[in-house]
């Protein structure tokens, strides 16, 4: 149901944006940005200003958020501009290339055209970034100990755990399950570099 709400927010949000360039991400460089607002969403109705107790989908030039996809959830964080502030509660894609920030505006307001101030919560992405490390080591370990056909079919990546999906010919046992994860905390406590 909840796949389904969005495709139809995604849908609204496509047909509100025609000619909006695409948000540019420079997310794994930097957690904080200025950006320019491009666009304020309420459902299917463009705004031009967000105040204090309202909800909408903020569209900006470009982000430091990373959008939810590849099964890893999205970022979440604060946004300021000159006359108000609000919380980022989700960021997503709504629209071919178009990043979007949910956002609960918390005081004063947001407007079209502003210079807003965006700020990633920095542990929360350092946990989902190791959730998603460890799924990558998680498959390796899959395809090393029961076969290489033991292959991702959905995962879900956020701080603190993850759930990877994958195809077998039958349910692990106890003890498979107590020595992949064995072998999984050891691995991970490594600290290997990513490449």
């Amino acid at each position: 149901a909840r796949e389904a709400r969005r495709a139809d927010e995604e849908v609204e949000g496509a047909a509100l944006l025609k000619g909006t360039n695409e948000t540019e991400f420079i997310g794994y460089e930097h957690l904080a940005a200025e950006a320019g607002v491009v666009a304020l969403l309420a459902g299917a109705e463009q705004r031009s200003v967000a105040r204090a107790g309202e909800t909408v989908d903020l569209v900006c030039d470009r982000t430091v958020f990373y959008a939810e996809g590849g099964g890893q959830v999205g970022d979440v964080g604060w946004v300021r501009s000159p006359s108000g502030a609000g919380r980022v509660l989700d960021t997503r894609r709504i629209a071919p290339g178009v990043i979007a920030h949910r956002i609960e505006v918390s005081e004063g307001e947001v407007a079209l055209g502003d210079q807003v101030a965006l700020e990633v919560d920095r542990e929360r992405r350092v946990g989902a970034e190791r959730a998603h490390s460890a799924t990558h080591v998680l498959h390796y370990i899959l395809r090393e100990r029961i076969g290489p056909h033991a292959t991702q079919a959905g995962s879900l990546v956020e701080p603190g755990r993850l759930r990877f999906d994958f195809t077998h010919f039958e349910a692990l046992s106890d003890t498979q399950l107590a020595e992949i994860s064995a072998d999984l905390q050891d691995r991970v406590s490594w600290d290997d570099p990513v490449r």
